[in-house]
C-alpha cells in the first residue's frame, strides 16, 4: 500500500477559542498595521484587538450580520444584510453616517473598482462616494419597477431621510 499526502505549509488559523464569534465568515481584511478584521454572521472580529478605533467600531456594530468590509481613503465601509451601510472614520472609529435598511435594503456585496466603491443590494446598484450614496439603477425585481413608479427624485429624498 502506498500513501500520499500534501506537503503544504499551514497558515495560522483564527478559531472560536481565539474570540471569533462564529465560524461563518464573509470577509477578511488586513489593515496597514497588520490588524485582521473578520466580517462574520455574528459581528466583527478584530485581531489583535488593541486599537481603540476598532473597539468603537465593534461596539457600534454589536452582533450584526456583516456581509462585507472595505477600506477606502480614511473610511471603513461596513455592509450589513439587515441594517444597511455603516461608514466609519478609519482612524478614530467614529460613525460618520449610517444608511438604514430602508435606504439600502439587503446589501450583498461591496466592490472597489478603480478607487470607486459600488454597493450591490436587492434594490439595485449604488455608488458610494466618500459618505454620499447614489442609486445608479434598479434591479428588475425592485418595487418601484414593478409598480412603474420610478422617480429618481423620490429615491434621493428617501435616501436622504433614511440616514442618521
Amino acid at each position: 500500500m502506498v500513501l500520499y499526502s500534501q506537503n503544504a505549509d499551514m497558515q495560522p488559523e483564527i478559531q472560536l477559542s481565539d474570540g471569533l464569534p462564529v465560524l461563518s465568515t464573509r470577509k477578511i481584511l488586513v489593515d496597514e498595521n497588520g490588524t485582521v478584521l473578520v466580517a462574520t454572521d455574528a459581528g466583527l472580529h478584530v485581531s489583535p484587538d488593541y486599537r481603540d478605533s476598532y473597539k468603537k467600531v465593534k461596539s457600534a456594530l454589536q452582533n450584526l450580520q456583516i456581509w462585507d468590509l472595505v477600506f477606502l481613503d480614511s473610511f471603513l465601509y461596513v455592509a450589513t444584510y439587515n441594517k444597511g451601510l455603516f461608514i466609519f472614520n478609519k482612524d478614530q472609529g467614529n460613525l460618520v453616517v449610517h444608511y438604514t435598511y430602508a435606504a439600502i435594503p439587503k446589501i450583498r456585496k461591496l466592490r472597489l473598482i478603480e478607487q470607486r466603491l459600488f454597493c450591490i443590494a436587492s434594490l439595485g446598484l449604488y455608488e458610494v462616494e466618500k459618505t454620499k450614496l447614489s442609486l445608479l439603477f434598479y434591479t428588475k425585481k425592485s418595487q418601484h419597477r414593478k409598480e412603474n413608479k420610478f422617480n429618481p427624485w423620490m429615491c434621493l429624498y428617501e435616501m436622504k431621510n433614511c440616514m442618521y
